[in-house]
């Protein structure tokens, strides 16, 4: 058994920036810390129902991918990964070990009966905080350690899935200081007038986010807004000025408390559902009663929490493909009871509480964590490679050097993005790639660009010192229907300058020296581009293939992300860059007729080419000699069945599908099934009508090319995207799938392998001089390769 695919870990916490290089003493960007938790070690072993060893304690939450910092007689301080944010507390730890180790496997299910109270939400909230979730707990048993555990877990939430309130913020409220319904409201700040959580006096909310100190770390989250969201009860009292502090008076929970109103408020309705769910869940394992309660907006009404389980499909193969394993369905239903999951007829059933798993290779990952790391084999490949860095990441590494020379940062942002981000607050209109089950409207689409998630970078930076310069190298999605999936990803490097003096000439300084250092000479034709100021944005161009844009942000578009200082940058498409970048000795083989991408020949080591070439030809519309052989062809294929399961046309299919050519059958392949099982044969001219004879006899595939029309030597590679030909016996050109091998000559790209050559060299009655190429796998088909070779010369001098 081996593993045999790495294991994609969701990662719920987005982080703001990493560094790369630069001035490192005068980093002003840091990554956020692992949150610690600090558990009480007898509460935790009554919680998984067995005392461990130190050891085997240690070993256990390690494999769980949390980390043990120190175990003592009486507390483990555990540094807690923020995809799982259900193991902020006690209680959820607890569960997952319980699970764990065996002695509490499976489906931990929760229910919340009607509270019969409501949550009111004002009409026009939608910019200001527009979600709420909120539920009613009752049976609470409160000590100091049991408040400081709900405090705990509530911060900690805080800081990780709802990204230091930004997502989200929690308040709990004990119901015996309020009286329902609960109103979320927004107001004017200096009508908001409450006394803050251990203040001593009552202040406006304008005045809380200079003068208390909540107000003045979180003061950046309600900056720009002309009325601020709070809550309050129906009797008018303020709970609490979300998402900064809650009320001293109505808002803070003690050992008297029994009952608790708990809110989660945010911009995403799903993000504050789960949030919910993992607190109230740790809550309810500590005794209390979950109740939920009617959140009603002005267009709907809905109820919270819901703490039903999901269901998503797990499919056997999926998961011994993807871990080298050989699982049967009794394996994998114990493997996910042991990670607390359900299982019915195929299907996961996934927690309440479990925000993590959104793919079927998030449970992928939790099987194999409960299979056990420990017990995969390592094997040994029965193929040696030599490893090497792939050359466009040698390329991309150059570039962030040389961009880390001039003093700016790296940064590195998700691949997905939010819609809006990327159109309206960019000013323009873009056809993006939509994800189909989106969970947050902040992360709906795989981006287009990476200009806007450096803006964003900048809005989430509005408080460091300027001036600020960043830059990413990351891929970006476009709509492609030449793709299998229908989506193309290329590599993109992004840059942006924002300072008090940054203009459109700083953007260009920095274009000229990157391209100066890797000895490219480009121009930039200007145009009014969307996002830009008009008259300071062009398009790049490099030996008249464009590769980027270049411009000085418009205005509205540094309002959109709350910049307040000037910013230009620029974006570049560095697969096409590279493309133009790359020198032959570098890309390609020289093997006499072709040079050989290495590519190609990492990718398909045993693809042999070989070449014929056959001067002063002379060329018929029909040669007589030639009619006796097809009607010989006819007679054997004619009618024939079965003609999928014939022992060579299989082998050389097996060869086709190993070079990705799924979509189209071999040409001798396909002459037989149009041509020959009908009675006929295709007629071209005398030139051609030999190379499909030899085919059909060896079967195998060739292509015939004017050699005339070929100039200099050619290059066998992948299509790139946005490459073109021009099909024989088509009017328009037609792209061609990018990975798809293509021969190109010093003007243009002739043909496309297993595919129609090209129009450009096709042979005629005017041809003199003829190249014919023939391929197959190296080992099996040299001698056939030889005998087509041979076979077309035969016919052409057999005519002569």
């Amino acid at each position: 058994m081996s593993v045999c695919a790495y294991i994609i870990i969701t990662a719920i916490i987005v982080f703001k920036i990493v560094c790369h290089g630069g001035d490192n003493s005068k980093n002003k960007y840091s990554t956020i810390k692992m949150p610690t938790i600090n558990v009480n070690r007898s509460v935790l072993e009554k919680l998984i129902g067995k005392k461990l060893s130190e050891k085997a304690l240690a070993e256990r939450i390690n494999y769980l991918g949390l980390s043990v910092e120190e175990i003592g007689e009486d507390e483990i301080s555990i540094e807690v990964e923020p995809n799982r944010p259900d193991m902020l507390s006690e209680q959820g730890l607890g569960r997952a070990l319980a699970s764990f180790v065996g002695n509490k496997p499976g489906l931990r299910e929760y229910s919340a009966k009607s509270s019969g109270q409501k949550c009111f939400v004002q009409k026009g909230m939608e910019k200001i905080r527009p979600y709420t979730a909120c539920c009613i707990v009752r049976n609470l048993k409160l000590d100091d350690d049991k408040i400081k555990e709900i405090i705990d877990v509530q911060e900690k939430l805080h800081i990780t899935f709802c990204r230091r309130r930004k997502k989200a913020a929690i308040g709990i409220y004990p119901c015996e200081k309020i009286k329902f319904p609960i109103y979320l409201k927004s107001d004017q700040p200096d009508r908001i007038v409450f006394r803050p959580l251990e203040f001593p006096k009552e202040i406006n909310a304008r005045q809380i986010l200079s003068q208390h100190p909540a107000g003045r770390e979180y003061a950046h989250l309600v900056e720009n807004l002309d009325r601020y969201a709070y809550f309050s009860d129906s009797e008018a009292k303020v709970l609490s000025f979300t998402p900064i502090i809650n009320s001293h008076l109505t808002g803070k929970i003690t050992e008297e408390t029994k009952e608790a109103f708990i809110e989660v408020s945010g911009f995403d309705l799903n993000i504050c559902r789960m949030v919910l769910n993992i607190l109230v869940t740790a809550i309810s394992d500590m005794g209390g009663r979950i109740e939920s309660m009617e959140v009603v907006y002005p267009d709907k009404k809905i109820r919270t929490p819901d703490l039903s389980f999901k269901k998503m499909k797990v499919e056997l193969d999926y998961v011994n493909k993807k871990l080298g394993l050989d699982l049967k369905e009794k394996d994998l239903k114990a493997l996910l009871a042991k990670m607390g999951f359900g299982y019915q007829d195929r299907i996961a059933l996934i927690p309440c509480y479990r925000a993590d798993i959104i793919h079927q290779i998030d449970l992928v990952e939790d099987i194999a964590i409960a299979y056990g790391f420990e017990n995969f084999v390592p094997k040994i490949p029965n193929k040696a490679t030599i490893g090497q860095e792939s050359p466009i990441e040698v390329f991309k590494s150059k570039i962030a050097n040389l961009l880390v020379g001039l003093n700016t940062f790296e940064v590195s942002t998700y691949h997905i993005s939010s819609k809006e981000k990327e159109t309206v607050f960019m000013e323009c209109e873009k056809d993006v790639v939509e994800l189909a089950n989106a969970l947050t409207i902040d992360y709906n689409i795989l981006r287009t660009w990476i200009l806007p998630s450096l803006m964003q970078v900048l809005k989430d930076n509005l408080h460091n010192e300027y001036p600020q310069e960043i830059f990413e190298i990351g891929y970006a999605f476009e709509k492609d229907e030449a793709e299998d999936t229908g989506v193309r990803e290329d590599s993109h490097l992004a840059f942006i300058s924002c300072a008090k003096d940054t203009d459109y000439t700083r953007a260009r300084q920095v274009m000229d020296y990157l391209f100066s250092s890797i000895g490219l000479c480009y121009e930039v034709k200007e145009d009014d581009l969307p996002s830009f100021i008009p008259g300071r944005s062009g398009r790049i161009f490099v030996e008249n293939i464009e590769v980027g844009i270049l411009g000085e942000l418009h205005p509205k578009v540094l309002g959109n992300f709350s910049v307040g200082m000037p910013a230009s940058g620029f974006e570049v498409n560095l697969d096409r860059l590279f493309s133009i970048f790359a020198q032959e000795d570098e890309l390609f083989i020289d093997e006499g007729v072709f040079l050989l991408s290495r590519e190609i020949k990492e990718k398909f080591p045993l693809l042999l080419l070989a070449t014929e070439t056959i001067k002063e030809v002379k060329i018929k519309n029909k040669e007589e000699a030639h009619e006796v052989i097809k009607k010989k062809l006819i007679d054997k294929w004619k009618g024939a069945k079965n003609i999928e399961e014939n022992k060579e046309l299989l082998q050389y299919r097996v060869f086709h599908e190993k070079l990705g050519l799924t979509d189209v059958a071999s040409a001798a392949e396909a002459i037989i099934k149009r041509y020959l099982s009908l009675g006929k044969f295709p007629d071209i001219n005398s030139a051609v009508d030999a190379g499909n004879i030899a085919s059909v006899e060896e079967l195998t595939s060739i292509g015939l090319f004017d050699l005339d029309k070929i100039s200099g030597k050619i290059k066998v590679r992948f299509a790139r995207d946005g490459d073109e030909y021009l099909p024989y016996g088509q009017k328009n050109n037609q792209k061609i799938k990018p990975g798809r091998i293509i021969l190109e000559d010093d003007d243009r790209i002739f043909a496309v392998v297993g595919y129609k050559d090209s129009q450009k060299t096709s042979v005629d009655l005017s041809t003199k001089n003829l190249l014919i190429v023939t391929w197959g796998e190296e080992g099996k088909d040299e001698k056939k390769m030889e005998r087509v070779l041979r076979r077309v010369r035969e016919l052409l001098e057999q005519k002569q």
